[in-house]
Parts: structure tokens; C-alpha cells; sequence
């Protein structure tokens, strides 16, 4: 047929790679090849170059032109569609966009200390909230508790109570308070001596309510109307009448008889004890009236009223 093969490894000028055939069947030689069909790898914008041959297991070509492909394990710049990938080595969670992902314990979590600073909580569910400094307390909104109380001055005020919601057994049972005894006090005596007296007060708001008992000894008896001073300084609303009526006076003959009296204040500071005579006409205590006095007899005082 006039044509036969050759009997030498022909040699061929390469085009693309700069690569000689060899011999045949070695796997070099691609892009001389190429040439003599005539395609042209170098016209594309992305290709894979002819720097090196021969396959390498698990590694794929990769090159970005002519003479500058390699064998690699490395993909870049590819988009893998729905791949299955076994085994993967050297991820890091970085990769995957989870930076911030550690290995923390749920103990340890909840037991961290977070801050947060002008954030708005919906709904959250909080057990239990502790001062950060020791004697502190916590403040939410300017109110600050410590200690289980409130301890902002003036931060319970009566409209945000309800009503009725204060009842006997919440008030203070503390001396001289509204749900505790009465205090005692001293008043000076005038109009009788060389007895024994008790006196006791206490005070609600501004109201004054005040009992005092002087028990007659000694043998020396009232010479005048008793007076007594007051426990706390009274308001001027009577002052200027002289004669305003804040208690009930019982003079006591002791083992006979009862007789009452009123108690005037005479001042601000003074009260005196006197008799009802008839007519609703008010009588000074003597040696023997309302009746003759004797050791043992007695003067009850019970008083109200406003302090000043």
C-alpha cells in the first residue's frame, strides 16, 4: 500500500508542552499529539496544562495553563455539587463556619457569668440573680435590694400598696410602734408628793395617747390640782383656750368609791387632773375632796391628743 511503520521512535516538535515523544506507550508526548490532530489547549481561559503526566493515585490534575499542571490532593477554586465525602481529615470547625463552637459543658454554661449591656430580654425565666460585689446588692431600674430587702429610701410608697394589705401582724411590735407597747416615761409632778406613779405612752402618727396612775403614801395628800407633764409636746390648738379637755381622770378612794374627773391641758407641755363638781363645773382636788384623801387612794389618767 506504499505506506509502512516506522522503525524508530519518531521525534516530534512540540507546540504546547516543549514535550518529545520518547517512546511509545509512555504517556509523554500528549500535547505533540494534540498538535498533530490539530486541538489547541491553549486558547482556553481555564485548562489543564501538560507540566506533568503521569497519573498519581488519589491526587487529580490541577494546573491554571500550559507546562504548570501537577498531580494534587488539594481542590481549589472548584464547586463540588452534592459530594460524599468519607473520612474527612483536616476540617476545622472554621471551615464549616462555626468559629465561635466549642466543646463547653451544659454544667459549665450555665454556671458562666454573662454581661449584657443594653439588651432587651423577652420573657426571660431568672431563678436567682446575686450582687457581683459583696455588700452591693443588685439595682434593677434604680430600686436596689440587698439581703432580701429593699434598700433604696422611699421605695415603697402608699399608692403602690394595696388596700388593705397591711394588717396587724405585719406591724412593727417594737416599743412605742403601732403594734407594740406603750413606752414608758416620767412626768413631772406638782399638787402632790411622796407617792408612786407609773406612766406610759405610745404614739400613732401624730396621735398621742398617754395612762398615768399615781398612788397616794407617805401620808402627804393633794394640796392643789395635780399636774403632770406630758409625755410629748402637744399642738397650740388648745393653748389659746386654756381649758381644752384631752382625757378622763379617776380619783379612787380606796375600798369605798370612784369619783370622776377630767384632765384640762393647761399648755402644751402640762396637764392638769380635775373634778366634775355639779353643774358640769370643773373643781380643783383638795386634802379632802373629792373625798379625804388616805394612803393607798389613787389617780387614774388616761389622755389623748395631737402633737405638735
Amino acid at each position: 500500500m506504499g505506506q509502512s511503520f516506522p522503525t524508530a521512535t519518531p521525534s516530534y516538535n512540540d507546540t504546547q508542552g516543549g514535550e518529545t515523544l520518547g517512546s511509545a506507550g509512555a504517556g509523554n508526548g500528549l500535547s505533540r499529539i494534540l498538535d498533530d490532530y490539530g486541538l489547541d489547549l491553549t486558547a482556553t481561559t481555564q485548562k489543564i496544562g501538560t507540566g506533568e503526566s503521569t497519573p498519581t493515585i488519589n491526587k487529580v490534575l490541577a494546573g491554571s495553563g500550559v507546562g504548570t499542571s501537577v498531580w494534587s490532593s488539594t481542590l481549589a477554586g472548584l464547586t463540588l455539587t452534592s459530594p460524599v465525602i468519607n473520612t474527612p481529615t483536616g476540617i476545622v470547625k472554621g471551615d464549616v463556619g462555626l468559629g465561635n463552637v466549642d466543646n463547653t459543658s451544659n454544667a459549665t454554661e450555665r454556671a458562666a457569668t454573662a454581661t449584657l449591656t443594653n439588651k432587651t430580654l423577652t420573657t426571660p425565666q431568672i431563678n436567682t440573680i446575686n450582687e457581683e460585689t459583696a455588700a452591693n446588692g443588685v439595682t434593677i431600674d434604680g430600686l436596689n435590694i440587698k439581703d432580701g430587702k429593699l434598700n433604696t429610701a422611699n421605695s415603697v410608697v402608699t399608692t403602690n400598696l394595696t388596700d388593705g394589705i397591711v394588717t396587724n401582724a405585719k406591724l412593727s411590735t417594737a416599743a412605742g410602734e403601732v403594734g407594740g407597747a406603750y413606752l414608758s416615761y416620767i412626768p413631772v409632778v406638782t399638787g402632790v408628793t411622796g407617792g408612786t406613779m407609773t406612766a406610759e405612752y405610745t404614739m400613732t402618727g401624730k396621735t398621742v395617747t398617754f395612762n398615768i396612775r399615781y398612788i397616794i403614801a407617805g401620808g402627804t395628800f393633794p394640796s392643789g390640782a395635780p399636774t403632770f407633764t406630758l409625755p410629748v409636746t402637744a399642738t397650740s390648738f388648745f393653748k389659746a383656750l386654756q381649758g381644752g379637755i384631752i382625757g378622763n381622770v379617776s380619783f379612787t378612794d380606796s375600798g369605798a368609791a370612784d369619783y370622776s374627773g377630767v384632765l384640762r391641758i393647761n399648755s402644751t407641755t402640762v396637764c392638769a387632773a380635775l373634778i366634775t363638781g355639779t353643774k358640769g363645773l370643773l373643781e380643783t382636788v383638795t386634802a379632802s375632796a373629792p373625798f379625804t384623801w388616805a394612803n393607798g387612794d389613787e389617780i387614774q389618767i388616761t389622755g389623748r391628743y395631737q402633737a405638735a
